[in-house]
């Protein structure tokens, strides 16, 4: 696999049905995503369910609409189905380690946020969505 910004390595917990990630994955496919899959070594308490490493600032900024909007839907459906509020989504660049952190019922506004976020901004960390100030935010 290469370095474009549509490579994407994706790692899933144990507490993920095969189904559900063949299907997660499929969706990233379809939308043009060149997919490695790993599995295994993660226990079922870490609070995330996928880990998506990719080029994250060349993709957000870079990726056609068709894209990102294939990859937001195929986050929100694989965790959406979870009943655990803390399930999440982990979004990793490949190159400086920053992660995002995807929950469940994130608003449409925070995803639009993601878009235009200059990652630059940031050396290392996790990014979450703080609600209250309706922005995102290392913590």
């Amino acid at each position: 696999m290469g370095t474009s910004l549509m490579d994407a390595e994706l790692q899933f917990t144990e507490g993920v049905p095969e189904d559900q990630a063949s299907a997660f994955e499929d969706k990233l496919r379809a939308a043009g995503f060149d997919i490695i899959r790993t599995r295994g070594g993660l226990v079922e308490a870490v609070p995330w369910l996928v880990l998506i490493s990719l080029p994250l600032q060349s993709f957000l900024s870079n990726a056609g609409e068709d894209a990102y909007q294939a990859l937001k839907k195929a986050v929100r459906d694989l965790i959406k189905p979870k009943i655990d509020a803390e399930n999440s989504a982990i979004l990793e660049d490949g190159l400086s380690g920053i992660q995002v952190i995807l929950e469940s019922d994130l608003p449409e506004s925070a995803y639009q946020q993601l878009r235009e976020l200059d990652f630059r901004q940031f050396s290392s960390g996790s990014l979450r969505y703080d609600r209250n100030k309706h922005l995102w935010r290392l913590g």
